[in-house]
């Protein structure tokens, strides 16, 4: 199990990965409003923009996509954590969007184990591009 440390309000919280079921089901509470957002970018694909109609329905749905993204995101960081659940009238008094930023991006982490994967994979072959790229060659 692992388990990262974030700072809201001005305090510092453990948030411990969840169980597989209980980490699937998450996933599924996440899918929902992100998947609202995919839905919105396929449309707009789709819109046609010679006029100001499409142009002021696609502006409205980003608009109202990024208003409630900082409460959607809140939700979901204590949706993760139920040691945060139960705490968050007091977190959320001193809580700062940036906090929830980071947090946020910490639940992800521990929420899709497997995009760790592919991080290691990049810092690995970077690593090895620069030891390559360092490496005397010999030419004729």
């Amino acid at each position: 199990m692992r388990e990262i440390t974030v700072s809201l309000g001005g305090k510092v919280y453990t948030v411990r990965e969840l169980p597989l079921r209980k980490n699937a089901a998450w996933r599924a509470e996440f899918q929902k409003p992100f998947g609202n957002a995919a839905e919105v970018i396929r449309t707009a694909v789709g819109l046609e923009l010679n006029d100001g109609a499409g142009l002021a329905e696609i502006v409205q749905k980003v608009t109202q996509m990024v208003i409630g993204s900082v409460d959607v995101v809140t939700d979901l960081v204590f949706a993760y954590a139920p040691e945060l659940a139960a705490k968050r009238a007091e977190i959320e008094a001193d809580l700062y969007e940036s906090e929830i930023q980071e947090a946020f991006a910490g639940v992800l982490g521990l929420a899709f184990p497997f995009a760790m994967l592919g991080q290691k994979l990049l810092t690995t072959v970077r690593q090895l591009n620069d030891l390559s790229a360092n490496k005397p060659t010999l030419t004729n």
